[in-house]
Formats: C-alpha cells, structure tokens, sequence
C-alpha cells in the first residue's frame, strides 16, 4: 500500500483500532475478561525495517473458571472456557492458524487460576507504508464458540525522503527577489523554510525570496513526509548590487568638447597658411 493511499484509510482504520471484536455463536453467552495485549508492533508506530516480529499474549482470566461440586478436600476450580488456535490477519490476508495446548483438565485447588498463552510470528517483506494487522484467538466458553481479536496499525518506513532545491542556485545573483522552487518524491504533510537561520515558515509549495538584502545568505528547506519522517536541504547564494549604468550624457558632452576643440584647432592651423 502507497503511503498516499494510506492516508485515505488512516481515519477509518484508527477509529476501529483499538476496539476489541467480539464474534461469539451466541451472544450473551462468552464470558468477560478476556484480553488480548500486543507487544509488537506497537500501535501507531513507525518502523524502519521491513521484517517484524508480531508478539502478543492472551491472559485467560479466573472468571473462566468454576467450583468443582463433589470435592471435600477443599476448593476445587475446573476450567470452562478454552483456547484452541491463535492466529493473525495481515492487510486482508489471513495467517495460519496455530495450534494452543489448552488441555481440558487441569483441576487447581485454589487460589482460583488464571492463564497465560504467549504467541509470536515473523513479519517479513513488508511493503512501504501503513499496515493493519488483527490477532485473533478461536476458542470455546461452555456450550459456545467465539473468536476474539484485536487490530494494531503501524507503519514501516524504509525509503528515506528525498528532497531538492531547483532554485535558487549556489552562485551570485545581482537581484534582490529570487524563487524558491524545490521537489520532494513522495507526499509530505508538512513543508517550512528557513532564510538565514531565521524562524521556520510553514509554506504550501514554491514561494518567491522577496526584498534580500545585499550580500551572503543561505536558505533550508524542510519537508515532513506522511509517517514523521524529516528531510532537508540547504543552499547558499549570493545577492550583488546591480552595475551601475555608464554615464552616457558624460560620454555626450566628452564627444561636444572634443569635435569643439577639433574644430578650433582647424580653423587655427588654416589662418596660419594665409
């Protein structure tokens, strides 16, 4: 999935990813309590690898448990309610489910038990972007069946951001308003520039460095993309004052004086020969 797409989803699936499923054959009928606690991955989280242990545990509470009738010696408890598989779905593409050793007997003399069953999977090959995966657990409560599950997002992020400056370039310009044009590849959520180590202006695209004064500066830009990563780039150019014209109407007056004299001189060296 794109990270473009996933930002389209990310409402929807956020609203759903914390609820716990409950799926029982009848309902009313499953008992309470029951948890799922997911270790890894983490909700929410951005991964930069993209091979990833699912880890989580299933905690079978005490109220899955009843008084033994007929036993003298004491309290006894036997279970009603089992775990028989576990597994996971992965963006829409259901795992394998596992076997759970969740035998039948089990009689405890108090205190009344509770149980723990631990389960993992390898993650592996995971494409760019955001990740629903559900953990669910199939079991049975007395006469009745459930699945129970619990659904985590995250992200896996392993391209970093690339971002470059088009304008203005490393040299000297003689003009005090210059572009600032830039590219990123991929989406971003948030894009700021920074002139001359000043404050960070958040920006929506290409702007115009307008009024720069004369001589060095240096402009960064930032750029956030969809998962909280951060790429910049910096560029350092120089703003001259413009030449001056040359003074033309000098030039005039230079030539006036110059054909004034040229001709006094003629007129002087032709009296001379009369």
């Amino acid at each position: 999935m794109s990270k473009s797409a996933a930002l389209l989803l990310i409402l929807v699936l956020l609203t759903a990813s914390s609820v716990f499923m409950f799926l029982p054959v009848k309902a009313g009928t499953m008992a309470d309590n029951l948890t799922i606690n997911v270790v890894s991955p983490l909700q929410k989280q951005v991964y930069y690898s993209s091979d990833l242990l699912l880890s989580f545990y299933v905690t079978k509470p005490s109220s899955w448990s009843e008084v033994f009738s007929g036993y003298s010696g004491g309290i006894l408890y036997d279970w009603v309610g089992f775990i028989h598989f576990a597994g996971y779905n992965l963006d829409g593409k259901e795992s394998e489910n596992v076997t759970v050793d969740d035998h039948q007997g089990g009689l405890t003399i108090g205190p009344k038990p509770a149980k723990v069953f631990d389960f993992s999977f390898n993650l592996t090959e995971l494409s760019e972007g955001l990740h629903n995966v559900t953990v669910s657990v199939f079991g049975s409560y007395k006469e009745d069946t459930f699945v129970y599950s619990r659904s985590v997002i995250f992200f896996v992020d392993t391209v970093p951001l690339e971002l470059k400056i088009v304008s203005p370039e490393n040299r000297v310009y003689n003009v005090s308003g210059l572009p600032l044009n830039f590219t990123v590849d991929e989406p971003v959520s948030q894009i700021s520039y920074s002139l001359d180590g000043q404050t960070n202006v958040t920006i929506i695209g290409n702007i115009t460095l307008e009024s720069l004064p004369y001589g060095e500066h240096n402009v960064t830009v930032y750029a956030t993309d969809n998962v909280g990563n951060i790429g910049s780039k910096t560029v350092f150019f120089t703003i001259m004052e413009p030449s001056k014209p040359f003074p033309t109407t000098l030039v005039v007056a230079s030539a006036i004086i110059v054909a004034v004299v040229g001709i006094g001189l003629l007129f002087y060296f032709k009296k001379r020969k009369h």
